[in-house]
């Protein structure tokens, strides 16, 4: 790739973003957990991530970030949206690119999961697919990466010496 074709789509990287994130101010509510962008030269997708059921007012704000964009957009350019539910702890794509985040305190998966059964993780979930889905989200947020589960193997905890717990 030469250098001004790589000029180009960095500028045009740029453009998109701070457009899409000044469109957003005053539009952002609580349930808004991300909104990931696509684009190509002449146009812009956003993908708008909820928690939670997606209400009117939620709909209405994206659609005043859609009309923000085609302001200063050109005319000929395409400007969509897609509304999806994705209630928290799960996961948003991350192989995408993102133009607003919220800040989700990840020790929730923990304590919201582990006060069900009084600390015990593997019998906080319902069952063994559940419990690794949340494993697998917990990496996921705690290292930012994506996070695939091989397989299951037992666990023998020891500390100085003497066993303090066993599991899977």
């Amino acid at each position: 790739m030469c250098p001004q074709t790589l000029k180009t789509m960095n500028d045009r990287r740029h453009q998109v973003l701070v457009a899409v994130q000044q469109a957003l101010l005053g539009e952002v509510s609580l349930r808004l957990r991300a909104v990931t962008v696509s684009y190509d030269a002449t146009s812009i997708r956003l993908d708008c991530y909820h928690d939670g059921e997606i209400t009117d007012e939620d709909r209405e704000a994206m659609s005043c970030v859609e009309t923000e964009l085609m302001a200063v957009s050109p005319e000929n350019h395409t400007i969509t949206h897609k509304m999806n539910r994705k209630d928290y702890p799960g996961s948003i794509p991350k192989e995408t690119t993102w133009a607003f985040f919220r800040k989700e305190n990840h020790e929730k998966i923990h304590c919201s999961l582990a006060a069900k059964m009084g600390g015990n993780w593997s019998n906080a979930v319902a069952n063994k697919k559940e419990y690794i889905e949340c494993l697998q989200l917990a990496v996921e947020h705690l290292q930012k990466c994506s996070a695939r589960h091989g397989k299951t193997l037992p666990v023998h905890e020891s500390f100085q010496g003497h066993g303090v717990g066993r599991g899977r």
